[in-house]
Parts: C-alpha cells; sequence; structure tokens
C-alpha cells in the first residue's frame, strides 16, 4: 500500500473515528447512575494494536458509502461540498471536514468527505471518477475507499511496537468493518492489515484496511494452439532493430517502402537508444597504453565522454560517449585506426556498437499481403535492419480456455485480435502463442502471435 493511499486512509479513519468519540461522550454522559452507585470497576488502559503482517479476510458485504480526501487550496467547503454533491449518483455526503495535508504538500488543506451512492446505477470507480470531474480545479489527488464488511480469522496476531508487546488475540465476533479499493466486490478474497484497540483481552474496536485484493488481482498467463483467421486487416506492423553504422534516416525510408507496389502509406519511427560504444581490448599492453589511448580519444570528433577500466592484466574496457558530430561508420573506423595505431591489432578490438529500434506501420491495398512481405525482407535484408514483420487480424472467439485448469477467461471485444505472418488468407489456421492477463474471469492485455515453424 503507498504512502499517499495511506494518508488517504488515515485522514478518512480519523473523521470517522472523531464522530464515533463523540457519540461514546454522549452515551455515557446520558448513562451515569446515582450518587449511591458503587463505584465501578476501572477497566484496563485501552491498548493500540496493529496486525503483525497481513491477515486473510472476505469480503462478507460492501456498502453503497465512499470515503475519500484529495488535496485543496479551496478555503470555502461548502463549495467543495457542492461541487462533489454535483457528481451523478451520489445521494448524499453524510459529512466532510478539512484536516492538515501530508508534510512537504504544496496544498494548504486536505479534504475528506464521505458519500452514500446509488448502487443500483453506478459502480463505486464511476462515482470517484465522477467526483473528480465535478470537482476539478479544487481537489487534486482524491483517494477513495468503499466502506465494507469483512470476515476475519478467529485468531489474529497483534503487536505495539512502542511497548514491545505482541500477543495473539482470540475474535468472539469475527467480522470487522473495512476501508475496500473501489473494484472490492462481495465474495472477494483479501490481503488486509489491522488496526485493534484492546481493554486488557476486552475488544474496543476493530478496523480492517485492504492492502491487496487477490480475487481481483491480474494475473499472467500464456497458451498456445492453433486458430482460425476470421479477418485479415489491410495493415503491417514492423518491429526493428539496426546498428547505428547502418541506421537509416526516416524520410528516405518512408520513401523507399511507398515505392513498393502494394503499399499506400507508411508510418515510420525511429527510436536511437544511448549513443554508447562499449569497447574491449584484448592485448596486454593494452593497460601500459592507456594514456595514449586518452590522448587518442580525445582528439576524435563526436566523442563527449569516454573511460576505463582495466579488467585484468590482458584485458582493457572503455565506454564511449558520442554524439552525431559526424557518421557513426566514420566515428567507428576512426577509433579502430587509433587504437590499431599504437601497435594493437584489429583483431584484439572489440567493438559494440549500440543500435536503434524501429516501428513502421504500413498500410496495404489488399489484405493478400505476400507480395509486399516478400519485398520488405529484401529491403530490410539490404539495410540491415532486423525485423519481425505481422498482419494483423482476427479470430472470432470471445473466450481463452486454460487447457490444465480449464479456467476460462471472456475477451470484451468478442474476438481474439491477433498478429499474422503476412500472406495468409481468411479461413486458415495458424499457430499462435497467446499471452494475457486474467482477472476476474476477463482476459485483458492480450498479445497473440503467430509462431513461426522453429518457434513451434
Amino acid at each position: 500500500m503507498n504512502a499517499a493511499r495511506l494518508f488517504a486512509y488515515f485522514i478518512i479513519f480519523i473523521m470517522v473515528a472523531s464522530t464515533l468519540a463523540f457519540v461514546w461522550e454522549f452515551y455515557t454522559q446520558n448513562n451515569q447512575g446515582g450518587e449511591n452507585q458503587p463505584p465501578p470497576e476501572i477497566p484496563p488502559t485501552p491498548l493500540a494494536y496493529k496486525s503483525t503482517g497481513e491477515v486473510d479476510a472476505n469480503v462478507v458485504e460492501v456498502f453503497p458509502t465512499i470515503a475519500f480526501s484529495g488535496r485543496t487550496n479551496e478555503m470555502d467547503i461548502g463549495k467543495i461540498d457542492a461541487e462533489v454533491q454535483d457528481a451523478n449518483g451520489i445521494v448524499r455526503i453524510n459529512g466532510s471536514n478539512y484536516r492538515t495535508p501530508e508534510q512537504g504538500s504544496e496544498f494548504s488543506l486536505a479534504y475528506a468527505a464521505e458519500v452514500t451512492y446509488d448502487d443500483s446505477k453506478y459502480s463505486a470507480e464511476e462515482i470517484v471518477e465522477g467526483i473528480s470531474r465535478s470537482a476539478d480545479g479544487t481537489l487534486y489527488g482524491i483517494e477513495a475507499a468503499v466502506m465494507g464488511l469483512v470476515i476475519l480469522p478467529k485468531d489474529i496476531e497483534l503487536s505495539n511496537a512502542d511497548l514491545n508487546i505482541t500477543k495473539t488475540h482470540s475474535l468472539e465476533n469475527q467480522f470487522s468493518n473495512a476501508y475496500l479499493s473501489t473494484e472490492g466486490k462481495k465474495g472477494d478474497a483479501l490481503k488486509v492489515v489491522l488496526n485493534v484497540r484492546l481493554s486488557g483481552e476486552a475488544l474496543i474496536d476493530i478496523q480492517a484496511f485492504e492492502s491487496k485484493n487477490l480475487t481481483a488481482e491480474a494475473v499472467p498467463l500464456s497458451l498456445e494452439g492453433k486458430y482460425a483467421l476470421s479477418e485479415l486487416d489491410k495493415r503491417i506492423v514492423v518491429y526493428g532493430d539496426v546498428n547505428y553504422s547502418y541506421l537509416p534516416e526516416g524520410t528516405a525510408l518512408k520513401a523507399e517502402l511507398l515505392d513498393i507496389n502494394g503499399i499506400e502509406n507508411a508510418d515510420v519511427e525511429i527510436f536511437p537508444g544511448m549513443q554508447r560504444i562499449n569497447l574491449n581490448i584484448y592485448d596486454a599492453n593494452a593497460s601500459s597504453k592507456q594514456n595514449d589511448l586518452n590522448s587518442a580519444f580525445s582528439s576524435i570528433s563526436g566523442i563527449t565522454n569516454f573511460f576505463f577500466v582495466p579488467v585484468d592484466e590482458n584485458k582493457l574496457y572503455a565506454a564511449i560517449d558520442f554524439n552525431d558530430e559526424q557518421p557513426f561508420s566514420n566515428l567507428r573506423n576512426e577509433i579502430i585506426n587509433k587504437i590499431s595505431a599504437l601497435g594493437i591489432s584489429e583483431s584484439s578490438i572489440d567493438l559494440k556498437e549500440p543500435s536503434a529500434s524501429l516501428n513502421i506501420d504500413i498500410n496495404t491495398a489488399s489484405e493478400q499481403t505476400a507480395g509486399v512481405y516478400a519485398e520488405l525482407k529484401t529491403l530490410f535484408e539490404q539495410k540491415h535492419i532486423s525485423s519481425n514483420t505481422y498482419q494483423t487480424g482476427k479470430s472470432s472467439i470471445g473466450i481463452l480456455t486454460m487447457p490444465d485448469t480449464n479456467a476460462s477467461y471472456t475477451i470484451d471485444v468478442n474476438y481474439l485480435p491477433l498478429f499474422a505472418i503476412p500472406g495468409h488468407s481468411v479461413g486458415e489456421e495458424i499457430s499462435l502463442e497467446i499471452d494475457f492477463y486474467g482477472k476476474r474471469s476477463k482476459a485483458i492485455a492480450i498479445r497473440a502471435v503467430e509462431q513461426t515453424a522453429e518457434e513451434s
């Protein structure tokens, strides 16, 4: 649980606790006995405990109540209340107040409130999004928790760090009010942390704070299988890498792509990596010539920084940063020539040049892309570009089923988006490797890629 959320929960908890304290004071003041009553037995001093680590819990009920906090500089709390009330689905504001924001905040106040909402029409996530929109420009960094009820284990491990006390407490009533994430649902399995107050062994109060929702966690999954192509797009995507010596110019590469018959448009993005050369010199005399190498590298145009690290008596490592002052192939050759001039053979020089990545998005005239694919392969080979090329498409399946567990995950769009090697026709079966996340029986973040015969 991150620090911002903990601070928000703290503000929310203080707001609710202060209300409960007022009610308790009212109750005790109005239930004092007559003067002749014997003095009551003084109970042990209440002590605050926290759970030792996370505790297993299950959600029994989720209430249509959200407690939230946000940072603000607005001094008129009525203005903020009005903006919150205007959000869709808000039935009423149960209470609101100001608190001191966390230390170092650029805002002067922290606003905290509890609202009841219409859960027959809106989810908790939609309510929080609605509050954010309605109070846009007034409230910032909203953190929210849904009020719920959880069931806990019979025995819980507690500690009081200040007094160095640890103990096992047995709950007579295993239910606890809880602050849940906005995606929490009835029946969810959770990990929670507990704030507990005990007077001796008597429970005064207990609060649970969700730290992890096990049911709502996105679980990485993968499977392989044959799937029929139900649709192919007029689109090819290319993911490539190229060494700096052969780094193309984006506009020129696009022009060459558009010269290929069957390509109607192409978007080219080139992402240069870190401009650093990793150099290893395997020579018994390399370390002794480090000063000469320093002088030689200092005179090379385009080198912005470098340093040497003697690895052992026969190996010297150098990291060389550069800019685009001269073409990389010229820079590379000049570095090798300077080293060779010091009597170190070229076969002892291992220069690892950096690479750049390319993303190319191509629109084709037809779904039949075998010819285009063949010409792309030829062009990339000529330009020393290592590439993975795919045609986008679909398979008309709406459920992914894991073969080992038989667990099923539905696809929201009711089809499987995929990347196929160009050249197929609709109706063909292709071998796919599918990686996705399973969350609440739904498949999300799906990536389905055709495997080549070697990969299969």
